[in-house]
């Protein structure tokens, strides 16, 4: 598992995907949580319990838009809020974003400089543009339904993950202390089977691979620091160049109309 660098070239599912490039030319992968069971000593449970009701232990987790992992922090507990464990992993030290470059984030995650969250309040997920079936009316839409989509391999990952390893979708009764090792031995164990063999493993050709978040993430007010304003103004120019563009697609296909 190795985290990306400055100097590493432009992922391919971007450099050869035109909705992608050059509009996220920065971007190294995407960041996310997810809920794993885990076995708790029942005196000690309510820290452990999410917000949908069950006991888990909380994952932090950077990946590859090649669907795999590139950092995974786990152990904590299920009611700890995604963007204060990656907090941990970063002022820790262990979590190491790539100067220059970013990781795309919902919208749980506040806006830094490593960081790329979509438009709030502005439709975005996958399964909210399914449903409309309709074009997206403004650059704000565009770049949420562009950010969702190419973001939604966090999604992917953690579906994998779980599909392949039954043993995350319970609770093993180890200590908790190995039940954290487990979670890394499997995503570790996970790299190497991308590596192998992602384009025949069915698990990785599986049409529903997506990880069921617990609920939407919620809109947050975050501070506005000098690194977010950064970022925010980045955002507002790539979603201004990606309109512009999806602007003229338009035109040239009406005129083969």
């Amino acid at each position: 598992m190795r985290q990306p660098l400055s100097d590493d070239p432009i992922p391919p599912e971007i450099l050869q995907e035109p909705k992608f490039y050059p509009y996220f030319k920065d971007c190294v992968g995407a960041i996310d949580g997810t809920h794993i069971h885990a076995h708790i000593p029942i005196s000690e449970q309510a820290a452990w319990r999410n917000r949908k009701g069950f006991i888990s232990q909380n994952v932090f987790a950077a990946c590859s838009f090649d669907l795999q992992f590139t950092f995974v922090h786990a152990g904590w507990e299920g009611s700890a809020h995604d963007s204060l464990i990656w907090k941990d992993a970063y002022y820790k030290g262990r979590f190491k974003p790539p100067a220059g470059r970013y990781y795309l984030a919902d919208a749980g995650f506040s806006s830094n400089e490593f960081m790329m969250i979509p438009y709030q309040k502005v439709r975005y997920h996958l399964k909210e543009w399914e449903k409309a079936n309709l074009r997206p009316q403004t650059k704000e839409e565009l770049f949420n339904l562009r950010h969702s989509q190419l973001r939604n391999a966090v999604e992917r990952i953690f579906g994998v993950l779980k599909r392949k390893f039954k043993i995350l979708a319970k609770a093993p009764e180890y200590s908790f202390n190995y039940q954290v090792d487990l979670v890394l031995a499997l995503t570790a164990l996970h790299n190497f089977i991308a590596i192998r063999d992602r384009l025949t493993d069915p698990d990785f050709k599986a049409p529903q691979t997506f990880d069921e978040p617990i609920e939407p993430p919620p809109i947050i007010q975050h501070s506005q620091a000098i690194p977010s304003q950064k970022m925010d103004r980045m955002r507002n120019d790539i979603a201004e160049n990606m309109w512009l563009d999806y602007q003229c697609i338009l035109r040239e296909r009406e005129l083969f109309l």
